[in-house]
């Protein structure tokens, strides 16, 4: 029975003819296997919680906003109505005027008490506009606290979802929209700051041409995939999974690494890096290919010190795999 068990089992050696298994060992692998499980459990459980509560704010302050555009175009079709009013009254005003000064001309008593009653009007409409003014103000404010205090939202990014629904067949080369679409793929929001800067651009990469077909591939539901996505996500992905990597041991990221390749190995070589650093902001520049189902994109690391590389990445279908990355 000690035999069949041979490939499971932790052993040691008494002598050279005779091996004695060690039920210590056997225990302390199958605690160290089952702690390192409930941690990962409990990790994707944080992760789902943190990202419901974070769904749930956004939604919450979204319908704030709804309901202070909706008091805005109330309040302004109920200006529009009294601006019509006051103008049927600037006529009746401006004959009354006319009739006033008639009367000024020839009973000058007369004329001042009705001077004031006309400045009591002008004061009534300077009034309305203050209001129209305040709401607009409301609008604005609402807007800023969607941006500021939901996490990945913006005045742009409630334009992605369209965006993203339309044709986008011609790469622009403008990834502003793109990475707020691909946040998600933030492994442990290991990355604080991703971002776009549109002046770097071709920097290393010889040989290489723009994206002119962006479409990657379409899906049996007839969903299109397009390049850029797939490029910015699976490098987000990447980058914040070597993250969690070195700084706890998770292996994650070997999944988006091609076998045989030398990254994979110098991976691999360093796992649990006892020199992690936060990384601070991951910036991309641009996004290009070959040709030949290779894609290059420059990226720019903050840390302790900025590392500007390329990463490499080929089709494998229907996903994007790293194969090398080029420290410049």
């Amino acid at each position: 029975r000690q035999l069949e068990k041979q490939d499971t089992i932790p052993e040691r050696k008494i002598d050279d003819k005779t091996t004695e298994y060690d039920p210590a060992a056997l225990k302390a692998k199958i605690a160290a296997d089952a702690e390192e499980k409930a941690a990962e459990e409990k990790r994707a459980a944080e992760e789902a919680e943190k990202a419901a509560a974070e769904e749930e704010t956004k939604i919450a302050v979204e319908e704030q906003a709804e309901e202070a555009a909706d008091t805005v175009a109330e309040e302004t079709e109920a200006a529009a109505e009294e601006t019509a009013e006051a103008e049927e009254k600037a006529e009746e005003v401006a004959e009354e005027a006319k009739a006033e000064e008639k009367t000024a001309e020839e009973k000058p008593e007369e004329a001042a008490p009705k001077a004031e009653e006309e400045a009591e009007k002008g004061s009534k409409g300077g009034t309305v506009a203050i209001v129209i003014l305040a709401l607009i103000l409301v609008v604005l404010l609402a807007l800023l606290a969607l941006k500021f205090f939901v996490p990945g939202f913006s005045a742009e990014n409630t334009a992605v979802p369209k965006a993203v629904a339309m044709d986008r067949a011609e790469y622009s080369g403008d990834l502003n929209g793109v990475i707020q679409t691909q946040l998600d793929k933030n492994y442990g929001e290991a990355i604080e700051i991703i971002r776009y800067d549109s002046s770097w651009k071709a920097k290393g990469m010889d040989g290489t041409e723009k994206i002119e077909d962006n479409v990657w591939y379409k899906g049996k539901d007839g969903t299109v995939h397009y390049v850029d996505e797939a490029v910015v996500g699976t490098v987000i992905a990447y980058e914040s999974q070597r993250q969690i990597m070195d700084q706890n041991g998770d292996l994650k990221v070997l999944d988006l690494i091609k076998d045989g390749t030398e990254l994979r190995a110098e991976t691999e070589a360093v796992i649990s890096s006892s020199n992690y650093e936060p990384m601070r902001s991951l910036t991309f520049g641009e996004i290009r290919e070959s040709g030949d189902g290779t894609f290059y994109a420059w990226v720019r690391e903050e840390k302790t010190k900025d590392t500007e590389k390329i990463i490499t990445l080929e089709d494998n279908g229907t996903k994007l795999i790293v194969t090398a990355e080029t420290i410049l």
